[in-house]
């Protein structure tokens, strides 16, 4: 493809543009092949943003091209690159990252690395810095590393393109419309060889996707960039767009004409990135490891150095929003805990050839472009998870000089998946003689190169781009992809089957335990015995269902209507009133229901919907989630940044909208929690304002919180507000007698306000004498 691959940054110049017309040959070929077939053009298209680290996914209406971002199961914008073998299953992105640690020869992440490397000449792998952290490999000449791991008790050994087939499937599963598959493009980095692209089909094959085409990222940048903006905006304009991402970087020159976008130069380079950062950073902190304990030694592929780079990266994020940061690993020698403190200046001295590099990088495509070009440049647009660090910044605003500004006017995350999937819906473009859809023609129209081109859906088009792996080989992983598939879904089903069992046990548990209303109604006594013998028999690890390999799905389903069977007696009374409370409130709710219909008739029928509502468990998660990394960074001395996880953790707080009575108490507890905590780390670095804010807002939902009375105390007494503060700690001290801190803080206050009256005395008597 004309492509240098070697460790040195990936060039294609102005030349790339004459592969739009092959693009666009290949194009009408595949139209011309649906035509034959008789199908009709799909509803939506898609995209998946191959990341080296994550993963992202977006679906977009091929009538409308209004874009979607996709969740994960996990309801996550962005899904981590890792795949875990273990408990006779796969997991995938999140499950599997949290595996990585207790499982690290079954696990295997960065999939995507995984075949740059294989596709890779022997001079060029030894050049590209990677050494896998978790995972079971066999070095192989071919494709540089076979993962192995015992499947139904049998190792096997598996390629790249396999391992990324897996991931792939996964990834496809959350862009289906009603559990139906839709057209696919997937965006691949620009410094991919022929080769490479080939390996990323070929594991679409195998996955069994409905691929119609590979882009560049820049290329799905530029896409985005192009189709946001009026004809009138783009004009005699050229664009600077730098993407730093994880491991590969790109910077790219489209000049406009219109809507019509023309790739002027480019650049791209692998190993530029977060991960080099990361890599800069670890290997700091393994040199500090070896000054502070003499002969330790951290080995890759050890939990301790998965461990290490888990903070490493917790490191980075701290160091891009304040100047220092700390962070605690955890067991990283023999059961010790090690501290590492940093600073943002020390990070850009070590990170100081990796900013260079992205400088000269950038002065490289300039180069290429002419006076002309360079004269419309106005501002450079940065996009991926890079973007944020200020010394990446720096650097590049010094490639692109001090005349030139930076901009942020795409979504960093989504664009490049959006453009991705713009670019597959723009296959779907009615022909003449088609239905007009104006929204096509917001399209930006971009002399696309011809190193990605279309995936190949019919078999006269297979020779175009012939595949890596031998008839032979595909046909031993299709049937190895077949077999896990079951094994997953009997470990599901399995799963599915203890859960329901399990969470009947604690459901009933919590009803003789608890004050849940009309217990009283339940034979208590009954239902004791009944839950104690179940839950013996679910952690029975001889023959019960804690042990796995005697347990089925169905024996799980036989106990479960067991338990149910020997309940309906001692429950009876009880269930009957719930039935009867359930209706009253459901016939409460029809008639609100009717209320609020009528209401929105006489208003002229406007409905202001909020589409982006997410149920309980879904906002609870969220919640939940920035309170832990919030409570996280407060142990890591790391205080500010813990302040912005509990004032996020707030606003999810006030999105709920589908609440109970019970709910809202249980809110109001997590509200009061994060307020609470808030006022600490206030406290901790000295803002006494905005602690008393905090302390007040937990004052509002428990009046009688002594922690609150204390904080707001101790807050106003450092703003010289003394008599208010000795009131709340009057309150708190009746509260809570025996508070030593309590105690202290009161005769501190006490303290300072006799010396104030004694300040105030002096001075009206120098007055008056």
């Amino acid at each position: 493809n004309g492509l240098e691959r070697r460790g040195n940054p990936v060039r294609s110049g102005s030349g790339d543009g004459g592969g739009f017309a092959n693009s666009h040959r290949l194009a009408a070929g595949m139209a011309g092949f649906l035509d034959a077939a008789g199908a009709a053009d799909p509803e939506f298209a898609g995209a998946i943003d191959l990341g080296a680290d994550t993963s992202v996914l977006t679906r977009v209406s091929t009538r409308s091209l209004h874009a979607e971002l996709l969740r994960n199961d996990m309801s996550n914008d962005k899904t981590p690159m890792c795949l875990s073998f273990a408990g006779g299953h796969r997991s995938f992105g999140e499950v599997a990252a949290q595996l990585k640690t207790t499982n690290r020869d079954c696990s295997v992440e960065s999939l995507l690395r995984y075949v740059d490397y294989a596709h890779r000449s022997p001079e060029d792998r030894s050049e590209m810095r990677f050494q896998p952290l978790v995972g079971k490999f066999e070095t192989h000449d071919e494709v540089g590393h076979l993962f192995c791991t015992e499947v139904n008790g049998v190792e096997r050994k598996m390629r790249g393109e396999q391992l990324l087939a897996m991931m792939l499937s996964n990834l496809e599963s959350f862009t289906r419309v009603d559990g139906k598959q839709i057209p696919l493009s997937i965006v691949v980095p620009d410094s991919f060889s022929r080769a490479q692209r080939q390996a990323v089909r070929d594991a679409a094959h195998l996955a069994k996707l409905d691929l119609r085409e590979l882009v560049l990222r820049s290329e799905a940048a530029a896409m985005y960039f192009g189709s946001k903006r009026t004809p009138e905006v783009l004009s005699n304009t050229a664009t600077v767009i730098v993407d730093i991402g994880h491991v590969y970087t790109s910077v790219s020159v489209y000049e406009w004409d219109g809507k019509r976008g023309t790739r002027v130069a480019a650049c791209s380079a692998e190993g530029l990135g977060g991960e080099a950062i990361d890599l800069a950073l670890y290997d700091a902190l393994c040199a500090n490891c070896s000054k502070r304990f003499p002969g330790s030694k951290i080995l890759p592929g050890s939990k301790a150095s998965v461990r290490l780079m888990t903070q490493v990266r917790k490191l980075k994020e701290h160091l891009s929003g304040v100047g220092e940061a700390a962070v605690t690993v955890e067991s990283l020698f023999e059961d010790q805990d090690v501290r590492f403190s940093f600073t943002r200046e020390e990070m850009e001295e070590i990170c100081s050839p990796i900013q260079a590099r992205l400088t000269e990088l950038i002065k490289g495509v300039l180069a290429e472009c002419n006076e002309e070009t360079k004269a419309k440049i106005s501002f450079c647009e940065l996009i991926g998870g890079g973007m944020r660090i200020p010394m990446i910044k720096a650097a590049i605003q010094d490639g692109i000089g001090e005349g030139v500004a930076l901009a942020y006017t795409m979504d960093s995350m989504a664009a490049v998946a959006v453009g991705a999937a713009l670019c597959c819906a723009r296959l779907f473009q009615p022909k003449s003689g088609g239905v007009i859809r104006p929204a096509f023609d917001n399209l930006a129209q971009l002399d696309l190169s011809d190193d990605a081109g279309l995936a190949p859906i019919a078999e006269e088009e297979r020779s175009e781009f012939p595949s890596l792996m031998d008839a032979e080989a595909l046909d031993k992983a299709m049937a190895l992809e077949e077999e896990l598939r079951e094994l997953d879904q009997r470990a599901r089903d399995l799963h599915a089957a203890r859960n329901a069992y399990e969470s009947k046990i604690f459901e009933t548990r919590g009803l003789v335990s608890g004050s849940k209303p009309h217990a009283e109604l339940i034979e208590q006594d009954v239902v004791r015995k009944v839950v104690d013998d179940a839950e013996a028999w679910l952690y029975d690890y001889s023959e019960g269902g804690g042990s796995s390999e005697s347990v089925t799905v169905e024996r799980f389903k036989a106990k479960l209507e067991e338990l149910n069977a020997a309940l309906d007696a001692p429950l009876q009374a009880y269930n009957a009133k719930l039935q009867e409370e359930h209706q009253r409130v459901e016939a409460e709710m029809a008639a609100e229901a009717q209320r609020a219909a009528e209401e929105l008739e006489a208003s002229g029928g406007k409905d202001d919907h909020d589409s982006r509502k997410l149920k309980k468990p879904e906002r609870m998660r969220k919640v939940l989630l920035n309170k832990e990394e919030g409570n996280s960074h407060f142990k890591d001395g790391n205080f500010e940044v813990a302040t912005l996880r509990y004032v996020r953790a707030l606003q999810h707080c006030d999105k709920f909208f589908d609440l109970g009575p019970e709910d809202v108490k249980e809110v109001d507890a997590i509200k009061l929690s994060l307020h609470l905590n808030s006022a600490q780390c206030y406290i901790k670095v000295k803002n006494f304002p905005e602690a008393a804010k905090s302390a007040r807002a937990a004052l509002e939902l428990d009046g009688d919180s002594v922690k609150a009375l204390y904080r707001l105390a101790f807050a106003l007494s450092n703003q010289n507000e003394n008599d208010e503060a000795k009131k709340l700690l009057a309150k708190a001290a009746k509260l809570a007698p025996e508070d030593a801190a309590v105690q202290k803080l009161a005769e501190r206050v006490q303290a300072l306000i006799k010396r104030e009256d004694a300040r105030r005395r002096a001075m009206a008597k120098r007055m008056f004498s």
